[in-house]
């Protein structure tokens, strides 16, 4: 299944299973201070944006989902009649922006979708350019499940929810290809089943050192659980053991 496709089918269940989760957006909102050109990339349904939007940012939204993006309008419609949202279909290859961001947040392991080298090459150098000089990129990583707790590889596991009077089944596996993780998850709404497939490739630290160096990128950072406060250049032979949330500047 296409990563479009996926997040067609994910778009109805997308709020339910991120839930209220909201750790990230201290860093994100820490890392934005003083920044007036902001870029979400992979903004799904409008979490992380509405959090800008209440901090009386003005943000831009870009996802390749247009049932996300339809849902993030209705969620934030005010704020796209004011002017202070603008939300954009496609990838960072076809959306000719008018002026550069000061930020770009590739959030919710948005980076990790993209499986082919050439893909994460080309979206590299795009973000590179549709950044100021001086300006910085955030992509937040995924440490796959089966690599932090191999007991759980291909076992199915459930988690019902209950929210705003819908009762939804998830039924989920995961196991590792090589370095992609496989993640199958059904959903079981009244008499209403849908099984979704993505893949998602592991970037180490190191790795998404190297890969944002190549493509020009300086002064990398890594922070952990996070927290605003843990921001650190990446140590020699520093282990990655959990998700974590790189950032580095164009020159």
């Amino acid at each position: 299944m296409s990563r479009v496709g996926a997040y067609q089918k994910f778009a109805r269940y997308y709020d339910l299973y991120v839930g209220g989760f909201d750790a990230d957006l201290p860093l994100y909102l820490s890392l934005c201070e003083r920044s007036d050109r902001i870029l979400e990339v992979g903004c799904g349904t409008g979490r992380v944006l509405g959090a800008f939007l209440d901090a009386g940012y003005e943000i831009d939204g870009l996802d390749t989902s247009p049932e996300m993006l339809q849902i993030a309008e209705e969620k934030l419609g005010a704020h796209l009649q004011s002017g202070r949202l603008r939300l954009h279909c496609g990838t960072l290859d076809r959306i000719p922006f008018d002026q550069p961001f000061d930020r770009i947040l590739v959030t919710w392991f948005t980076f990790n979708y993209l499986i082919e080298d050439r893909e994460r090459e080309e979206f590299l150098a795009h973000s590179f350019e549709t950044l100021a000089p001086g300006a910085a990129i955030a992509m937040d990583l995924l440490y796959p499940r089966p690599l932090q707790r191999p007991e759980t590889e291909n076992q199915w596991q459930e988690t019902t929810f209950d929210v705003d009077g819908r009762s939804v089944l998830l039924r989920q596996k995961r196991r590792m290809m090589g370095d992609v993780e496989e993640r199958i998850q059904i959903y079981r709404e009244d008499a209403t089943s849908e099984e979704i497939l993505t893949r998602r490739r592991y970037v180490g630290k190191e790795q998404s050192a190297r890969l944002l160096e190549k493509t020009g990128f300086r002064e990398v950072r890594i922070v952990d659980d996070y927290d605003p406060s843990g921001w650190h250049p990446l140590r020699r032979d520093e282990a990655t053991n959990q998700s974590f949330v790189v950032t580095a500047r164009k020159p």
